[in-house]
């Protein structure tokens, strides 16, 4: 495992579990960046249609999920963890 840490500021590392749900802590899930400078310049194109997705959590249509297609945990510190 390789630790990643944390996230610059206004944006995001999300881990999702199988059914999109976020994962727990210590649970193995996709990694996700998150927040409104991902993607930018790579929208409209059909690369972001495969690895870009807009944060349902956010709800302000501008923020974008990147699906990094890795799998990572979060630790009790809130740090992730490359897996």
């Amino acid at each position: 495992s390789l630790p990643i840490g944390r996230p610059f500021p206004n944006s995001q590392l999300r881990v999702l579990s199988g059914n999109t749900l976020c994962s727990g802590v210590g649970q193995m899930g996709l990694l996700l960046l998150c927040g409104k400078s991902v993607g930018g310049g790579y929208t409209n194109s059909t690369f972001s249609n495969q690895k870009f997705l807009y944060d349902v959590f956010e709800n302000d249509g501008k923020s974008l999920f990147y699906n990094s297609g890795d799998q990572a945990i979060v630790t009790n510190f809130g740090d992730v963890v490359y897996c």
